[in-house]
């Protein structure tokens, strides 16, 4: 009998021992999809940084055109029609900008709900998401659908219909729930993705043309005009001269960076292309094989990126 109970203790301790080790390679294994939603959400950070910035440079450069073009005008104009002329020039460019802007924001509307979503599902396996968390998703999934819509990209007809994973989860985040969740978004993160990769490759093209034109167009029409024309008075206060110093800078800077802001951003270009690889594997039937520190260095480079744009 007392040998029985032994047996039955040694049982019950090796099945309870068995159901720790579990557990644990469940906490252990679902990391992998955490780590897939914070290099998602460091990749969407930079794409959204990166749409304002280039938003930003598109302003900056049309007015260094628009000073230059009124000066010409000031000069081959007379009258009336140089009113005119001024007015209507501004008008074209603010309308141009404007449209610029315009896909740039779609852009990041796109790119700030994926990461809300990335962020969401961060929280759920840290055990610190709010009740509603299905809810949540829910909703931010069918405003990320239509941000992508608006930004040009397509769905398939079903996607929207789909339902959340994780209400289904409670406390216990196994790697299982969340596999599940990102399969069941699968087709909507696709979507996003795929309209980031296109229309972030076109925000990067015109970030180095304009960032170029603008530092030409800095120094023709401000720099060196100002400090050779000796009939110019504009450097003859202290503050003129405080700002002079300052857009000298800002070409000095930018013509020794130039090289260096093109060689980053391609490198950017390679780590969408590894996190869409990434996501595709660790959304597929097979078991994820991926390294933590491939996920640990595109998140490092993504945040590096974010601050490399917002210094440009």
């Amino acid at each position: 009998m007392k040998r029985s109970w032994m047996i039955f203790f040694r049982r019950g301790a090796w099945l309870s021992v068995l159901a720790v080790m579990v557990l644990l390679s469940a906490c252990s294994t679902s990391q992998q999809y955490v780590k897939l939603a914070e290099a998602g959400s460091a990749y969407t950070g930079a794409i959204a940084a990166m749409a304002d910035k280039a938003s930003a440079i598109q302003v900056e450069s049309s007015s260094y055109t628009l000073l230059e073009k009124r000066q010409d005008l000031l000069l081959n104009v007379k009258g009336p029609v140089l009113t005119d002329s001024l007015q209507s020039l501004l008008n074209q460019k603010n309308h141009a900008d404007a449209e610029v802007i315009k896909s740039n924001r779609k852009t990041r509307d796109v790119a700030i709900h994926l990461q809300k979503y990335f962020a969401a599902l961060q929280a759920l396996a840290a055990s610190t998401a709010p009740a509603d968390i299905g809810t949540r998703t829910d909703g931010i999934i069918k405003k990320l659908n239509e941000a992508v819509l608006a930004a040009g990209g397509t769905l398939p007809s079903n996607v929207s219909r789909l339902p959340s994973v994780v209400t289904l989860a409670g406390k216990h985040v196994t790697e299982s729930i969340l596999k599940k969740e990102f399969i069941a978004r699968k087709e909507s993160i696709r979507a996003a993705v795929a309209v980031l990769g296109t229309n972030s490759a076109n925000i990067e093209e015109k970030l180095k043309s304009k960032s170029k034109d603008m530092n030409t167009s800095r120094f023709d029409g401000l720099i060196e005009s100002s400090f050779t024309d000796k009939k110019n008075s504009l450097l003859g206060a202290v503050s003129d001269k405080s700002v002079w110093i300052t857009l000298r800078q800002k070409h000095v800077y930018g013509s020794a960076e130039e090289k260096e802001n093109s060689t980053i951003i391609d490198a950017a270009n390679k780590n969408a292309e590894t996190f869409k690889e990434i996501f595709l594997k660790m959304t597929s039937e097979r078991d994820p094989d991926v390294a933590d520190d491939e996920f640990n260095r595109l998140i490092d480079e993504f945040k590096a990126l974010i601050v490399f744009i917002q210094s440009f």
